[in-house]
């Protein structure tokens, strides 16, 4: 008899941390799952294999300790599988989400996702937002991925907004150094313009001021 136990993380995402296989009295062969990509696979033996992903963290590539490439997987671009060499990827493939090996439907959380027709098999839970009731991320699957298979468009607004952070952040540095820049550059200045007669002085301010106008206008 196999068991297979799951260990999932608490929360929204829900990502999959563990997955151990034991066939009676065999030990169990376990995938580690940190932040929901699959890393290694630890197999009865206590042989280790090496999951290698693509840009959607799907498992192409099994490798052993010592960079053995005993097994690649491919994927068309809504994650069927044309065809494997050498060992399977087990569980894990497209987009780094658990796949029933019986249906090969794909557990994303919500409801289940057919990677042969690119369709999930139950209407979006959130399609007040998404606007696809079985659409899988909107028709771009090289770019976004649906792990929570409810709501694509939050990783894709998390990372416009976690890029919108970083080049606001960018630019406010760039202006702090330019202020700094300006400060180094200014403060001689008015020491030395401070240390001019008066009428030295009003002829620069009035410069000053034309310069400003012919700005504004």
């Amino acid at each position: 008899m196999l068991t297979v136990t799951y260990s999932w993380a608490p929360g929204a995402t829900s990502s999959l941390l563990a997955e151990k296989r034991a066939a009676t009295p065999t030990p169990p062969t376990t995938s580690t799952v940190p932040g929901g990509v699959p890393v290694e696979q630890v197999n009865p033996d206590g042989s280790v294999y090496w999951l290698h992903h693509d840009q959607l963290g799907s498992i192409r590539m099994l490798t052993t300790s010592s960079s053995a490439n005993i097994g690649t997987a491919s994927f068309d671009a809504y994650g069927a599988t044309p065809g494997t060499v050498g060992v399977g990827t087990g569980s894990f493939g497209y987009a780094a989400q658990y796949t029933d090996t019986e249906t090969g439907f794909q557990y994303l959380r919500a409801r289940y996702y057919d990677p042969a027709t690119g369709q999930f098999l139950t209407r979006d839970p959130a399609v007040t937002l998404t606007r696809s009731p079985y659409g899988y991320v909107d028709g771009s699957p090289l770019n976004l991925t649906d792990p929570n298979g409810m709501n694509w468009l939050s990783d894709g607004l998390s990372d416009a907004g976690n890029a919108a952070v970083r080049g606001a952040q960018a630019v406010g540095r760039a202006a702090s150094d330019v202020g700094r820049g300006a400060r180094a550059i200014s403060l001689p200045f008015w020491s030395a313009l401070l240390g001019t007669d008066r009428s030295t002085r009003q002829e620069w301010f009035a410069l000053s001021v034309t310069t400003a106008a012919d700005w504004v206008l």
